[in-house]
């Protein structure tokens, strides 16, 4: 049988309703935070194109992310299916949070809501969050050149140590226990931040709330307009006017070969890359190790500080250690 149009059209938005339930994510804590989304291109893009459909502020940004060389062409393509991570500004607002006023979409000729959601955003929203986020009455009913917000899900919770929340969609197939162990937390934790009930009822296209293991650093300054930074294991952020490379890396045994240099310093846009200049390294003398940490920036100047610990008798795993370079761009 051959439905009509109008028939097939409220087809498809029925099945699309039941085929992935509306993302919500929980949001308690906080005004504003950094947050991640798990974007996975329908087809070849760029780097550029994906930055600007998420009007994402800067490329080292949506770089950081992913761990990529900031030297990265923006016109590298990133394949279909692969999944890209977005950094935005989440806000927290009647207990649920939302990208802050970014991305937006300009609507094309032949564009619905059903395709700007599920295929456009790969599914990160659905076409009635679109609809009720812009004050579309009637979801059939929107005009080329039409300026959309999309309103990305996220979350500011601290789910016991501080988290970056990132908005994973549900590949075919996938299981709990799958996704447990790519994103490295609990099975227990997913289920209760997603209130899953049956660990079985996971469908393709559903928007989980992944919270990630981040970095943090107690030495930047209140001061510093970076105060407060979180960088997601795995990725890096650039700061300090971009002279500052923040990585989140277990923390390797080479490190304790190298030598101390922990100076106040200033950004010199002129400096090549191919010497940038540590600054957290460590200084080891008998059982006792000094290490230089990265401690904000004020017009300008580059400030650090110094901590020692010792080394003597049993060592213990440190867990995520957030290294930092100068770098110049």
């Amino acid at each position: 049988m051959v439905l009509p149009l109008p028939l097939l059209f409220l087809f498809l938005l029925v099945s699309a309703c039941v085929a992935q339930p509306p993302p919500k994510f929980r949001c308690s804590s906080k005004s504003n935070c950094q947050a991640l989304a798990g974007y996975v291109p329908p087809r070849e893009m760029t780097y550029e194109a994906v930055r600007g459909l998420f009007d994402v502020a800067s490329f080292y940004d949506l770089y950081g992310a992913n761990g990529l060389n900031e030297t990265t062409p923006t016109s590298n393509k990133i394949p279909s299916n692969t999944t890209v991570r977005i950094p935005f500004t989440c806000t927290c607002g009647n207990g649920t949070g939302v990208s802050e006023r970014r991305p937006f979409y300009a609507v094309k000729n032949g564009d619905s809501l059903l395709a700007i959601a599920g295929e456009i955003f790969g599914g990160l929203v659905t076409f009635q969050q679109i609809a009720a986020a812009n004050g579309v009455a009637n979801a059939s009913l929107i005009n080329a050149g039409q300026r959309l917000f999309i309103p990305l899900p996220c979350s500011c919770d601290d789910i016991d140590i501080h988290t970056i929340h990132l908005a994973h969609v549900v590949k075919q197939g996938s299981t709990q226990a799958e996704v447990s162990r790519e994103f490295g937390l609990s099975e227990a934790s997913l289920i209760s931040r997603n209130s899953i009930s049956d660990p079985k009822s996971l469908l393709p296209g559903q928007v989980l709330d992944v919270p990630l293991t981040t970095c943090s650093s107690s030495s930047i300054h209140r001061d510093s307009p970076d105060y407060g930074l979180l960088v997601p294991n795995g990725s890096y952020a650039l700061t300090a006017g971009n002279c500052i490379r923040l990585w989140c890396v277990t923390a390797p045994d080479s490190l304790l070969n190298t030598t101390l240099r922990c100076n106040q310093q200033l950004c010199n846009s002129n400096e090549s890359p191919d010497h940038q200049q540590e600054i957290q390294i460590p200084y080891i003398s008998a059982c006792m190790v000094t290490w230089c940490f990265y401690a904000g920036f004020d017009s300008g100047k580059i400030l650090t500080t110094t901590t020692s610990s010792s080394t003597c008798g049993e060592l213990h795993d440190s867990g995520p250690l957030m290294a930092v370079d100068l770098v110049s761009l």
